[in-house]
């Protein structure tokens, strides 16, 4: 016979062993045995033509228009909007609102007609200076069509060069031809509400160098009630020579 005190220790072992398997950890699956194969194949390239040829980034092909006015032109026609001096440009259509405030409404093939007030969606430069911003709005009221002497349009793909999303590029030049000479231009435009403004352009003779300075103030009552304007508008183009293929240009406009 074993001793009670044996038997207490040896019921209370199992029970330690019994307890301490209830609270044990499961064991990990054993994860099954890797039989992928890694394999590398190397394929011919394929080529990929969605034209016959190839066109470079430096010979795009566009799509231009330009016109250049001549001095009688200059002299003799109102140039209120840009809408006189734009007309036969293919696929640029300039609409005056008749209120400056607006501006014209300019559509390069349908692009741009949905602006409420000003211009989207197009490239316009003025003597080379960028006139639109980052969101795509240009600002064109700083543009006095009186001293537009040349324009070039320009449609199609080739315009994104200029800009995201570019619908095209309108580039307006101010500069007088480099045989002008000393030239000095007035002209005195009146009509109806009110209307008056005056335009003077100074053209200097300095040998090599280059200089064209143009301001212009205009004043309407307008037809409409609340619709009295006063524009002054002024810009400079200049070329100075420094020598041999040297030379600094300025060029400003407000």
């Amino acid at each position: 016979m074993m001793p009670s005190s044996m038997r207490v220790a040896l019921l209370y072992g199992v029970g330690l062993v019994l307890l301490a398997g209830c609270f044990a950890p499961p064991a990990p699956a054993q994860a099954p045995p890797d039989t992928s194969v890694a394999m590398q194949v190397e394929m011919a390239p394929v080529e990929v033509t969605a034209t016959p040829f190839r066109i470079a980034n430096e010979a795009p092909s566009f799509s231009a228009a330009t016109r250049t006015r001549t001095d009688q032109d200059l002299n003799s026609t109102p140039s209120l909007s840009l809408e006189q001096v734009s007309a036969g440009l293919p696929g640029l259509s300039v609409q005056s609102r008749t209120h400056f405030a607006l501006g014209d409404r300019i559509t390069i093939r349908g692009l741009g007609w949905r602006a409420q007030f000003g211009v989207r969606g197009i490239q316009i430069l003025l003597d080379g200076i960028p006139l639109t911003t980052a969101d795509g709005q240009s600002v064109v009221h700083i543009i006095d069509p009186s001293f537009v002497r040349s324009l070039e349009l320009i449609r199609g793909p080739a315009s994104t060069f200029w800009g995201n999303a570019s619908g095209g590029v309108l580039s307006l030049s101010t500069r007088p031809p480099q045989d002008a000479g000393h030239t000095v231009r007035l002209k005195e435009t009146v009509g109806s509400y009110g209307l008056s403004k005056t335009d003077v352009q100074v053209t200097p003779d300095l040998g090599p160098h280059q200089l064209s300075v143009y301001s212009s103030y205009l004043a309407q009552d307008g037809f409409r009630q609340h619709s009295e304007t006063r524009l002054l508008r002024s810009g400079f183009t200049s070329d100075f020579s420094l020598g041999d293929d040297r030379g600094v240009r300025v060029i400003g406009a407000l």
